[in-house]
């Protein structure tokens, strides 16, 4: 696709914030930062080849990542609040159990709430980075799509979790690629 000058520095600066923006999603601590860039990323490209179906798909992606993201932390924090504070706060071994349950039942609900949003997340990534080469060319964007999907999908038995970060490996290797896709003499 013959794209003209402007556009191709567009292709370029966005495939630079894509790459830190991909780097920082793997960090847990400071992923939301990182999600935002691609964000930003996708709107960049999206505008250069003229194509809205990788902003209209980017940004439910990169909702539901984030959302997930806070589902998963609070509900790492309310379990560790619950299996600390719960024996402490009971004098007997049943009323302990009983808290426990409720523990465990409440993990249960945020575990499920998680996997759909990542499931839902997983087939807009599949979508956005789909659409990106179609109109790129980059085959690692291809990789990185269906093993987002696959991940998300095999998130519920842990393995997800793995392919997950691959896939991610991947769009970072993709966006370095379209960083370096147009040689550009000023």
């Amino acid at each position: 696709m013959a794209l003209p000058m402007s556009d191709k520095k567009l292709v370029k600066s966005a495939g630079v914030l894509g790459f830190v923006g991909g780097v920082l999603s793997l960090i847990p601590e400071i992923n939301i930062i990182g999600y935002v860039l691609v964000l930003i990323a996708m709107r960049g490209l999206s505008r250069a080849y003229n194509n809205d179906v990788i902003w209209r798909n980017a940004v439910p992606a990169v909702a539901m990542s984030i959302t997930g993201m806070i589902i998963a932390n609070f509900a790492y924090v309310k379990a560790m609040t619950v299996a600390i504070l719960g024996p402490l706060a009971t004098n007997s071994w049943e009323a302990t159990a009983t808290w426990m349950l409720a523990a465990i039942a409440a993990a249960w609900w945020f575990i499920m709430a998680m996997y759909i949003v990542f499931l839902i997340g997983g087939l807009y990534w599949l979508r956005t980075y789909g659409e990106l080469v179609t109109v790129s060319g980059i085959q690692y964007f291809a990789r990185s799509s269906k093993l987002y999907w696959l991940g998300s999908a095999l998130l519920i038995i842990g393995v997800g979790a793995i392919l997950v970060l691959i896939a991610g490996v991947y769009a970072i290797l993709g966006f370095r690629r379209l960083s370096r896709q147009y040689d550009i003499k000023s």
